[in-house]
């Protein structure tokens, strides 16, 4: 991975910054690989659109934000700034400099 995407997704994530996505996965900061990918299914099949006919707009949302909350917890420049914004903070102000 550049450190130009790098940048990128930092830039992304900071605008997000206030999202709890392990709150949202309902597993705990530590959590494994396999712990997060367990969850994610769990919450998925509960939230696929298809799923709640009955209330798709609601389902449509979670599921959305269910599978953004895996991808930023299960990705390492996500990560990253998610768990330490400082650093991110440091690195997206070194290459703005």
């Amino acid at each position: 991975m550049t450190f130009a995407i790098l940048i990128q997704i930092l830039k992304e994530r900071k605008k997000k910054m206030g999202v709890d996505y392990y709150n949202i996965l309902k597993v705990d900061k530590n959590a494994t690989e396999d712990d997060l990918k367990k969850a994610y299914r769990k919450l998925a099949m509960k939230w696929h659109p298809d799923k709640n006919p009955n209330n798709k707009k609601e389902a449509e949302a979670r599921f959305k934000q269910i599978s953004e909350a895996y991808a930023v917890t299960k990705s390492f420049p996500s990560f990253l700034f998610f768990n330490f914004p400082l650093l991110a903070h440091l690195i997206l102000i070194y290459n703005n400099t």
